[in-house]
């Protein structure tokens, strides 16, 4: 008997004898809406990164884009393809001249129609010297971001994420000015702009482009929602479009193009419904008096103000912040700066910072809000901290003990004191965390750690840790006693460190394997779980606190 498949119902690959396909059966609605997955999905598996670009006909090993191929199976599939707007929805030019396909990407986005857009210019490059000259980039350079906008810009109306990573500052201002003689950005809701190599200096550079006479998109933003300016300042006063937001990020900005007290406060609270506040080597300019005076001259030119119907205060409320990143700053900066922010929400605390003893930042972690009553440590779920220079035991044991509800732990102890370790023997310090990421500790450490918890009823389940320090012996004894275990290999020199911040900087995300922002959805899906610290089994001689 043969056992040879007689029709397409029993194998995919034998077309009906009838000569028709069933896929032909196919509303157009539903074919299209298959498109659309197809795409989305290609995206998701890392065919369309930002080194890649869309404005190719085929990804990083050779396969055509997923909107491209199935454009030329057969005629009815490519008139459905054409028909869709959303396949050719994102616009992406390399680092890399010679990718630039200016045909293709007036192609895609003729066939975006109206559809929200997104464009992602990735001009982040290292010219060579034969081709550069003293003050900036090669004339090329420029004449090919001209041609870049001059491709996109027109489509400005349905922009909806507009991305610029960039090398040279020259370049940027050149985009910035073309976005200031935009109309409008109607659909745009984020907004990413990154001088990548923007560098620590203390005073803007270069000092001829600091000023800013336009503002971007004509001040008409009014669905923007996620902004994060790199090494790019804008005129803070006047771009009152910074509004509505629910992301923000302040990304290395010189000490005399931040923004005042008064702009920085005004950009909040015309966001209620903030949830994410990073600021690395950024924030509003000066220290507390300089806030105070900031506000003070502000209202002093506010007419309800200057009658006596306000009173000058340098308090925040920001009632919807779940996630707050203070990074590459001092504490006598931070400590200030928190003092006066009211963030009853605040779920997701991210601290890396540099400079002298922070026993002070840890004492304002724990302080009672004088708006909340609370301290802003008490609602935390995930914490991650690195460079806290702090010697004293009890300043560190009262932010674990007003942190009763902490599910994740970030710890690089490269640049921490080791009493945060000894403090987690402690059963009564963080009776919730389930998730451990650490740098700097051997496996010795580590193995004590978990089975030190696992006694006292207060397991370790996840942990992600530096693939170093004698790690070797010790990690099949780690994969055996948590759920989950990640190695990762760690840089060894604070130099190493710096290095690869920059490259990481380069990649604009700045994500990483180990970044906290990771973990955030699983802190939020965990379900509060028993408190066990009475655990009758606990030894409490693990630590001498």
């Amino acid at each position: 008997m043969d056992d040879q498949p007689q029709s397409s119902t029993e194998h995919p690959y034998i077309p009906p004898s009838d000569g028709r396909c069933p896929i032909d059966q196919l509303p157009i609605e539903l074919l299209s809406f298959v498109f659309k997955i197809g795409t989305e999905e290609s995206y998701e598996d890392g065919e369309d990164d930002s080194d890649d670009e869309e404005s190719t006909d085929s990804d990083d090993f050779g396969r055509p884009k997923f909107q491209l191929l199935v454009s030329h199976v057969c005629r009815r599939w490519r008139a459905v393809a054409l028909r869709t707007p959303a396949l050719w929805t994102k616009i992406v030019f390399g680092c890399e001249g010679d990718r630039d396909n200016y045909a293709m990407a007036r192609e895609y986005l003729e066939r975006s129609k109206t559809a929200p857009i997104t464009v992602i210019l990735d001009l982040d490059l290292t010219i060579p010297e034969e081709e550069t000259e003293d003050d900036g980039p090669a004339f090329y350079e420029f004449d090919r971001t001209k041609r870049i906008l001059e491709c996109v810009i027109p489509h400005v109306s349905h922009w909806r994420i507009f991305q610029v990573i960039i090398s040279e500052y020259a370049l940027m201002n050149a985009i910035l000015v073309k976005l200031g003689d935009c109309a409008g950005a109607p659909l745009l809701e984020v907004l990413w702009l990154s001088h990548c190599h923007a560098g620590h200096h203390a005073d803007f550079q270069p000092e001829h482009l600091k000023e800013q006479t336009f503002i971007l998109f004509g001040g008409n933003a009014p669905l923007l929602t996620d902004v994060r300016l790199q090494g790019v300042h804008l005129d803070w006063r006047r771009s009152q479009f910074l509004s509505g937001l629910t992301d923000l990020g302040l990304v290395h900005h010189a000490g005399d193009v931040r923004p005042s007290y008064a702009d920085f406060a005004r950009i909040l609270r015309d966001s209620p419904g903030l949830t994410t506040l990073s600021l690395h080597l950024s924030g509003p300019a000066g220290g507390p008096v300089d806030w105070f005076e900031s506000l003070q001259w502000r209202d002093d030119h506010n007419d309800a103000a200057a009658s006596g119907a306000a009173t000058v205060t340098t308090t925040l409320a920001l009632n919807s912040l779940e996630q707050l990143v203070l990074a590459h700053l001092e504490p006598e900066y931070i400590t200030p700066l928190l003092d006066r922010l009211a963030l009853p929400k605040l779920r997701h605390l991210v601290l890396d910072v540099v400079g002298s003893d922070c026993t002070e930042l840890l004492r304002a972690l724990v302080r009672p809000s004088h708006t909340t009553g609370n301290p802003l440590v008490g609602g935390l779920r995930a914490l991650t901290v690195s460079g806290m220079v702090c010697r004293e035991l009890t300043a560190i044991a009262d932010v674990y003990a007003a942190a009763p509800n902490l599910k994740f732990l970030n710890l690089d102890f490269r640049f921490l004191d080791y009493q945060w370790y000894k403090l987690l023997l402690n059963h009564i310090f963080l009776p919730r965390l389930e998730m451990l990421i650490t740098s700097g500790l051997n496996g010795a450490l580590l193995c004590k750690l978990v089975e030190v918890r696992r006694k006292q009823g207060i397991p370790l389940k996840y942990m992600s840790i530096g693939n170093g320090n004698g790690m070797t012996e010790y990690k099949d004894w780690l994969r055996d006693n948590v759920e989950e275990l990640t190695l990762r290999e760690d840089l060894d020199t604070e130099s190493d460190i710096e290095e690869e911040d920059s490259a990481e900087s380069d990649e604009f995300d700045e994500d990483t394997e180990e970044d906290p922002n990771d973990y955030w959805e699983y802190i939020n899906m965990v379900p509060e779980g028993e408190d066990n610290s009475e655990d009758d089994d606990a030894d409490p001689d693990w630590c001498e606190y």
